[in-house]
């Protein structure tokens, strides 16, 4: 199992739009092939920190998400993010960030770029 993690801190005014992508976005994602599931929480108190969770079944289910215009959708939210977003992308071998994106949604996929290297399958 994969798991997608993206942390987001939006500014006030920009909270209800960046939980409505999200919202938008978890449907469909959840019933891709592979998604085990797709979650999002909202931080306690006066936090405005929202973490969205993935839940994939390979590699390779993942990679097919991460290059759909649907996942162009969700690297759109991060740009309401206040500060830089942190997206992790964990699984039994190690944890992986924005360049597992770039390296598959580039103009052509391919392995990670410089230093990084796919998760296990």
């Amino acid at each position: 199992m994969l798991v997608s993690m993206l942390k987001i801190e939006p500014s006030p005014s920009n909270r209800r739009e960046l939980l409505d992508i999200l919202h938008n976005v978890a449907g469909p994602t959840s019933s891709r092939p592979g998604c085990q599931a797709c979650e999002i929480y909202e931080g306690a108190f006066d936090s405005q920190t929202v973490l969205y969770i993935e839940q994939w079944d390979s590699l390779a289910n993942l990679s097919l998400h991460i290059q759909s215009p649907l996942y162009a959708r969700l690297l759109m939210a991060m740009d309401l993010a206040t500060s830089q977003p942190e997206l992790k992308f964990i699984d039994s071998s190690g944890t992986y960030g924005m360049d597992l994106v770039e390296s598959l949604r580039g103009p052509s996929p391919a392995a990670p770029g410089k230093g990084a290297q796919a998760p296990a399958e």
